[in-house]
């Protein structure tokens, strides 16, 4: 595939840059060229959230397809195609690493990709951000559409998008979000671009708080040291697609690690001895539910990996 020309380019291996393209597909702005990982580069890394045979599912949508040979468009075969054809403009998403400068240099009117935490550019670049925000109880969202630039997260501005936060939403909800703004924000981009410019705004110089990684080992949920509405800001980023926070209950014969999936402040009748019980211990429980001691006042687990009804009494670390 050399000395052909594509307008409207998209990068992506999640679900999320699948649902964008058919999203383009269906309101006639369909994207002339899908770049993925190919099978062999796709097989080395992991990725959260991957589409299935994203390829095979854009050929079949009359979409050409660029399978790479490395996640980080190093590899000599990815150099020369990017060098040997042109294009115009690309959309990123879910693209989890830099994508080399001289490789942005390629789009006349760039590569766009979306960043989103609870502190406005150029507060909150990093990783993890959407996690982090529902960690630090954050109420909203500033979601960008953004121009690649040198640097992580640094480049020009094609808008901000203000995505509330409901006091249940898990990490799963704000991805939906983010994802229903993402498909605003590359229809805007897309009718921009064609009506011949893209308004930019440039991101304010000066220091700014960067968000670190999180690993799943930072979902722990430490009873005896965290306030209610942390351990519930860590169980809501930790939900699925992500693998649960977790907590050990030491008795028995070896500790036993017990993961939950969502959790909401417990409002209901409370025993007498619940006020006085230490953090962690678990104060009641069924198949389905169980309410855990907490400091600021109990938890009620709404999913959870397995029951803690014969664990009542007992106590989390």
């Amino acid at each position: 595939m050399t000395g052909r020309h594509f307008s409207r380019v998209v990068f992506g291996n999640k679900k999320t840059a699948l649902s964008l393209i058919r999203h383009l597909v269906r309101i006639d702005m369909a994207p002339d060229l899908v770049v993925t990982l190919g099978e062999t580069a796709r097989a080395g890394v992991d990725i959260a959230g991957g589409a299935n045979d994203m390829a095979g599912v854009c050929r079949d949508l009359g979409i050409a397809v660029y399978e790479c040979s490395n996640y980080r468009l190093s590899g000599a075969d990815d150099q020369r195609f990017f060098t040997e054809n042109g294009f115009d403009l690309a959309i990123c998403t879910g693209w989890q690493r830099l994508i080399p400068q001289e490789i942005l240099d390629r789009f006349a009117s760039g590569v766009f990709g979306f960043h989103g935490s609870g502190m406005r550019f150029p507060n909150g670049r990093g990783r993890s951000p959407l996690n982090w925000t529902l960690r630090l109880s954050g109420d909203r969202v500033f979601h960008n559409c953004f121009r690649y630039a040198a640097g992580a997260d640094d480049g020009a501005l094609f808008q901000t998008t203000e995505l509330p936060i409901a006091e249940r939403d898990t990490i799963a909800i704000l991805q939906f979000k983010a994802l229903v703004d993402i498909k605003l924000s590359a229809e805007r981009l897309f009718a921009a671009h064609a009506a011949g410019a893209i308004p930019l705004i440039d991101q304010p110089d000066g220091p700014s708080i960067w968000l670190p990684k999180l690993t799943p080992d930072d979902s722990r949920l430490q009873f005896a040291s965290m306030p209610r509405d942390q351990l519930l800001g860590i169980i809501r980023a930790s939900a699925p697609p992500f693998a649960g926070a977790f907590a050990t209950l030491s008795s028995g014969d070896e500790p036993r690690r017990c993961v939950f999936r969502n959790a909401i402040a417990y409002d209901g009748p409370m025993g007498e001895h619940w006020t006085s019980a230490a953090p962690g211990t678990i104060l009641d429980a069924s198949s389905d539910f169980s309410v855990i001691a907490c400091l600021g006042g109990p938890l009620l687990v709404i999913d959870s990996a397995d029951s803690l009804e014969d664990k009542v009494g007992e106590r989390l670390d």
